[in-house]
C-alpha cells in the first residue's frame, strides 16, 4: 500500500476534532524516502459527508538549496489536503514552507491552492506512487 492510500485509509477512520491545533506532538509518520519524511497531523482532521481534510507535514532530510518551487532554506511544508474517501481521491488545498522542520519556524511563503488550480483537479490517491511533493502544490509554490 502506497502512502498515499494509507493516508486516506486513516483519514477515512480516524475519530476527529473540530478545534484542534497543530503541533508536532499530534504528528503521525506515514512514509520516509531519501528525501523527506511524510507525517499527518491526526487533531487537524476535519470531517464533512465524504470529504476529510487533514493538515500533512513534509519535512526535508536536507534544508533545500535551491528548487524550481520551492523556496532556499525550506526544511518543511506544511500542506492542508481534501480526501474524498468515496472515490479514493485527494487534492491539496493550501500549502506553506517553513524554515524549520514539522512546520515550524519562520514562514517562507504561503500559498492557496485552489486560487491557482482548477477545483476539479482531484488526483488518484491509489496511483501515487511516489512520496514526492505534489505538482499541485509545486505549481503553486
Amino acid at each position: 500500500m502506497n502512502y498515499r492510500a494509507a493516508t486516506l485509509s486513516i483519514v477515512a477512520t480516524v475519530a476527529f476534532a473540530n478545534d484542534a491545533k497543530t503541533s508536532t506532538t499530534d504528528l503521525m509518520k506515514m512514509a520516509e524516502n531519501k528525501m523527506w519524511a511524510f507525517y499527518i497531523d491526526r487533531d487537524s482532521m476535519e470531517k464533512s459527508g465524504r470529504y476529510r481534510k487533514v493538515t500533512e507535514i513534509y519535512d526535508a532530510k536536507t534544508t533545500i538549496s535551491s528548487a524550481n518551487f520551492l523556496p532556499p532554506g525550506t526544511q518543511s511544508l506544511q500542506v492542508v489536503t481534501e480526501y474524498d474517501c468515496d472515490k479514493g481521491l485527494y487534492r491539496p488545498i493550501k500549502a506553506t514552507a517553513f524554515a524549520e522542520p514539522k512546520g515550524t519556524g519562520r514562514v517562507l511563503r504561503d500559498e492557496d491552492i485552489r486560487a491557482s488550480s482548477p477545483a476539479e483537479n482531484w488526483l488518484d490517491a491509489v496511483e501515487t506512487r511516489e512520496m514526492s511533493v505534489n505538482p499541485l502544490i509545486a505549481s503553486a509554490l
